[in-house]
């Protein structure tokens, strides 16, 4: 399978994960940004065995700390 689209998959799994563990917390769309973000991050890296790894801690730790940053309702 070509990276491309090993990736896309890979991140369409990651998103589908994510919005079900923080549904309620934040929104589809913002879970789905992040995940963009953070495999930007990864674009140029030379090795991409770990990236989904790597990303998927990444993007876990963001939407953490901006779960945290709230303000209480």
């Amino acid at each position: 399978m070509p990276q491309a689209l090993s990736e896309s998959r890979e991140q369409e799994e990651l998103i589908a994960r994510l919005v079900a563990r923080y549904a309620g917390v934040h929104r589809p769309e913002r879970v789905r940004e992040a995940v963009a973000e953070v495999y930007r991050r990864f674009a140029d890296a030379r090795v991409h065995t770990y990236v989904p790894l790597l990303a998927e801690r990444a993007v876990r730790d963001l939407l953490e700390t901006s779960a945290r940053e709230r303000p209480a309702p």
